[in-house]
């Protein structure tokens, strides 16, 4: 019998590389992590495959971090609590991400109403070995807002990134990354009694910095509507730009002080429409717990 060998079957080598590693890392990392490989680590890895030999892509690497605090809806004039569970698997190729979060403003006199938000949250992106700038990512998710008036909104969205910056030093750290996909979801507008089905072409432009001790983050998020399947009567466009804004300061090693903001603005939206409000913003603030 003929003997296998790696080096003999370097095209094999190649194709199982490429099936198998549709490699990356997501730069949605928080910010105290490099979330862009450097390239020769990746050049490295798949010159090494390609000569015959046996490569560990990196180690996996597991980070939890639970967050609980203080948050407000300046349009309604309540305050209320917010938590945040927060998963990431990483290796050099891979990066995945289980995202769990929610707050209640209650109601403190009878003439108010009571605000919940519940998102739970799974990303999942694959950097490539053969185009190191390049990754492709999917994300799937539940929401329900009261503020926004969604009884539950499931998303699954799909698309491509690209690293637009990367610079690291021993105490600085900077990513810039831009995503484009598509999404497709349904929602069930709570004011309307309605079930739409929607889709949506998507671009994110996120950004991580880190100086010391202080880190910083955003994410600017448009979700345009190009297609419903809706009744026959008006509901709400959905078409939306979702903004975050995180500054933290990591008071030890394990524990992070952290203020933020979150904005939707449905701008499509006629400002007159009580049922569907066009904007709505939470701000927060609490510490983050990394055992």
């Amino acid at each position: 019998m003929a003997h296998w060998s790696l080096a003999r079957n370097r095209w094999l080598v190649w194709v199982v590389a490429a099936l198998a590693s549709a490699a990356a890392v997501d730069a949605t990392a928080d910010s105290d992590v490099s979330a862009a490989p450097r390239a020769c680590e990746l050049a490295r890895c798949a010159s090494e495959i390609a000569d015959g030999q046996l490569v560990v892509l990196g180690k996996a690497d597991y980070k939890h971090q639970v967050t609980l605090g203080a948050n407000a809806l300046p349009l309604k004039g309540s305050v209320g609590l917010m938590g945040l569970y927060r998963l990431k698997r990483t290796t050099l190729v891979t990066f995945m991400d289980l995202w769990l979060e929610g707050y209640i403003v209650p109601a403190l006199r009878d003439h108010e109403k009571t605000w919940t938000y519940g998102r739970a949250r799974f990303k999942r992106s694959n950097r490539w070995l053969s185009a190191t700038w390049l990754y492709d990512w999917s994300t799937y998710e539940l929401k329900t807002a009261t503020d926004e008036g969604i009884s539950l909104r499931a998303i699954l969205a799909s698309g491509f990134g690209t690293f637009l910056l990367h610079s690291e030093a021993a105490a600085r750290l900077v990513n810039l990354h831009l995503e484009v996909g598509f999404v497709v979801d349904y929602a069930n507008l709570r004011a309307y009694a309605d079930q739409v089905f929607n889709g949506y072409a998507r671009s994110a432009l996120e950004l991580d910095v880190r100086y010391g001790d202080w880190v910083g983050k955003s994410v600017s998020t448009v979700s345009y509507q190009v297609t419903t399947a809706a009744p026959d009567h008006y509901t709400p466009d959905q078409t939306r730009h979702e903004f975050d804004l995180l500054l933290g300061y990591n008071a030890t090693r394990t524990l992070r002080l952290a203020l933020g903001a979150t904005v939707n603005h449905y701008f499509l939206r006629p400002p007159d429409d009580p049922k569907a409000p066009r904007l709505s913003y939470t701000l927060f603030v609490g510490a983050s717990f990394r055992p």
